[in-house]
């Protein structure tokens, strides 16, 4: 692409998200282009742990559009080089019409009511990711191939997951100042300087993964993306996650959370291995509203957002119900639900998850009907592994349905778990295996 190419280019916005600067431009013609730049980077360079993902990414990309109508964007090209056009590395793609989930599902008004626009939404997603049950792999892992994008001829590489470091600013002199010690500490335990830096990250704050890996002038925060697997059985995946995630707290609440963590982990009943070997699917990476994209009537325009996606388990694949309606099993906010007017009670997510599965099921046929039913366990605890800032509110959530137990139980059986006896390890896998066939 010569210069010239942009003398008449104008940058219509400028999105900063978890892990890119998102560009979206606009030629004379009125067409719009998406230049995603990652901000893994030391000044301009990427690792080539994360060259290896997004070459992955795209590839992933391209097989979709290629072999399913799902509407993910084009990638025009890329380039994972320091010396690029724009002198950095980036991938330019199409651009998506239509307006965000998160937005249309709360707007009262529109051309059409808005349960009626929510339904659309959800069966719109769901014929969508029914076309993802024709492809399956013999392990967890990120894809790349070596020719034509085939499901027949790829290889599975690790998976490619993303890692932070401590908030606190390096050489904070104040004391009380929490920030270094956990990533869960609560934001009022922060100076003022490392509060800025846990809800506000520049790019200019990252540095890049592994021997790379150092803070740049200023830096807050270090980001780093580290390769785990691949895997040959869902069991051996989360645990391998969650060893990636569990962090180096030093405060006993964090890790005595981690701790039941781990417990309930070790208690699902993940399928046994047999002659015909476990397989494993594919599914957007951050499956949630932000990066789902829809007209006024709630018909889906695209799927945006596949950062380090790759192979996972069935239980957490392309049956998995929509993030937003699942956050009475994940979502710290929905403990108060009645407090936050963007969230939606317990019993209409219910209804909207009926919903879903049924269009799944109508699609796929009844037999998914289980496994769509266990993404709701499976789904919360993936997300209390990656997800530092809930991980307590899932885990008390998940003690509270697996023993019927009241949520200041709950609470209190976290501090305990190093005296748990064999019958409540026994009741916890109980109330697990009861939950993941009764859930709705």
């Amino acid at each position: 692409m010569s210069d010239t190419a942009f003398s008449n280019v104008t940058v219509i916005k400028k999105l900063y998200r978890s892990y890119n600067v998102v560009y979206i431009i606009e030629f004379d013609d009125e067409k719009k282009f998406v230049f995603r730049v990652p901000i893994d980077t030391n000044k301009g360079h990427l690792s080539e742990t994360a060259k290896r993902s997004i070459i992955s990414q795209v590839q992933t990309m391209h097989f979709i559009r290629k072999n399913t109508t799902i509407p993910v964007p084009e990638i025009y090209t890329f380039d994972t080089s320091k010396d690029t056009i724009i002198g950095t590395p980036y991938i330019a793609m199409s651009f998506i019409e239509g307006e965000p989930v998160c937005s249309l599902w709360f707007k009262e008004i529109g051309p059409t009511p808005r349960e009626e626009r929510r339904h659309r939404i959800l069966r719109s997603i769901a014929q969508a990711m029914s076309q993802l049950h024709a492809f399956s792999f013999e392990k967890a892992g990120s894809l790349r191939f070596s020719r034509e994008p085939k499901a027949g001829a790829v290889t599975i590489d690790p998976c490619y997951v993303w890692s932070t470091t401590h908030l606190k600013v390096p050489g904070c002199p104040n004391p009380r100042c929490l920030a270094d010690q956990d990533a869960e500490s609560d934001r009022n335990s922060m100076c003022s300087e490392c509060r800025v830096s846990a809800n506000s990250r520049d790019i200019s704050d990252v540095a890049s993964e592994k021997s790379d890996e150092h803070f740049a002038d200023g830096a807050k925060q270090s980001l780093f993306l580290k390769e785990i697997g691949p895997f040959r059985s869902s069991e051996e995946y989360f645990k391998a996650v969650m060893h990636s995630f569990r962090g180096d707290s030093k405060l006993p609440i964090p890790q005595l959370t981690s701790k039941v963590l781990e417990t309930i982990i070790h208690c699902l009943p993940f399928p046994t291995q047999s002659p015909d070997r476990e397989t494993f699917v594919l599914s957007p990476p951050d499956f949630n509203y932000q990066n789902i994209m829809a007209d006024e009537e709630g018909n889906i325009t695209g799927f945006i957002d596949w950062d380090n996606v790759h192979t996972v388990p069935r239980q957490i694949g392309y049956c998995r119900y929509p993030g937003w309606i699942t956050r009475d099993w994940d979502s710290g906010n929905h403990e108060d639900y009645q407090s936050h007017p963007l969230e939606d009670p317990p019993g209409l997510l219910v209804v909207y998850r009926t919903l879903y599965r049924q269009t799944l099921n109508g699609l796929l046929g009844p037999e998914q009907d289980q496994v769509i039913r266990q993404t709701l366990v499976f789904g919360a605890i993936e997300k209390a592994i990656i997800d530092d800032t809930n991980r307590g509110a899932i885990v008390r959530n998940m003690l509270r349905k697996a023993l019927s137990v009241s949520l200041k139980e709950a609470y209190r059986l976290i501090p305990e778990v190093e005296e748990w006896t064999e019958k409540t390890k026994e009741q916890l896998k109980d109330g697990l295996r009861r939950a993941l066939n009764d859930c709705m």
